[in-house]
């Protein structure tokens, strides 16, 4: 079924929403701090929904969104990744060490960042949000924002350990600030780094309650895939999508025996889309009786 053109539609706009296709668009880092990035927006672009739809589409687990060691480039993107360019013009399949899964192509990384600088908060809210759907709430009436520029000397981890200080900020950044800092292994326009824009190390270690410890973007997904909150939001996110409106009450029972189905196909995503086309929320939709 996804193998047919006409699913190119739904699968591109269900990505749109859910993994942040859309969101390189909007993405605008600064001209003055990173002068290539026009140059790689529209490449950025195409990795990404290439990427994407080569799971969706290929009825692979939708394990491999966050451990598929190849990608797709072009001449300009390769070179950004620090790899041989493809041969001929247009985009290639490759491999890119060190750049395993979604959350280190360089379009959702550079769309996860401040225009200065990358944001630990931002990417680590996005990924809590969107693929354990266990979005952070909004930060207490009178906490002030982390602060766009930080203390010279000081890095990003510190300046959110400070932040952490406050116990209104601490709950909601444990699990938050973790998953960003796994990220710090990239600028603000996805490029690998091993210091940060002062010159200091970046450290890329982090840990999960109840999941365990991780050094960089590779192990954090890995330690993602524990996760029960994945195949349980990944399904919430699809089945939204299908239905055109958030979960309700009487959703309950029908998304708990998707889920069930879905890690009895070993994630396959296709088999659970066939799942969701069949299920009650989906096929009485528009309210119909049974």
């Amino acid at each position: 079924m996804l193998a047919d053109p006409r699913a190119e539609a739904l699968v591109d706009n269900l990505a749109g929403q859910w993994l942040g296709v859309r969101k390189v668009e909007e993405a605008s880092p600064s001209a003055a701090l990173f002068p290539d990035w026009d140059g790689l927006k529209a490449s950025m672009e195409e990795e990404v929904r290439r990427y994407v739809a080569a799971v969706l589409r290929a009825d692979r687990p939708i394990t491999d969104l966050l451990t598929s060691d190849t990608t797709w480039v072009d001449a300009r993107l390769a070179a950004h990744y620090g790899v041989p360019p493809p041969p001929g013009e247009g985009f290639a399949e490759v491999t890119v060490p060190g750049r395993p899964g979604l959350l280190t192509r360089g379009g959702l990384l550079t769309a996860l960042s401040l225009p200065n600088r990358t944001s630990p908060v931002i990417r680590g809210h996005w990924v809590l949000g969107n693929l354990l759907c266990a979005e952070p709430p909004p930060p207490p009436a009178g906490v002030l924002p982390l602060a766009d520029e930080r203390e010279e000397g000081m890095t990003l981890r510190e300046q959110l350990e400070e932040h952490r200080s406050n116990p209104a900020c601490a709950a909601c950044h444990v699990e938050m600030d973790a998953i960003g800092l796994a990220l710090e292994g990239f600028d603000a326009t996805g490029r690998a780094r091993t210091v940060d824009d002062q010159g200091l190390p970046i450290d890329a270690t982090g840990e999960l309650p109840d999941l365990g410890s991780f050094d960089g973007a590779g192990e954090l997904q890995r330690t993602l895939l524990h996760d029960p909150r994945l195949p349980r939001c990944v399904v919430s996110k699809t089945l939204t999508y299908a239905l055109g409106r958030g979960p309700i009450a009487g959703d309950a029972l029908a998304e708990e025996a998707l889920v069930q189905r879905f890690a009895a196909s070993g994630y396959r995503f296709e088999a659970m889309v066939l799942d969701v086309v069949r299920s009650r929320p989906f096929r009485y939709r528009q309210g119909q009786a049974p």
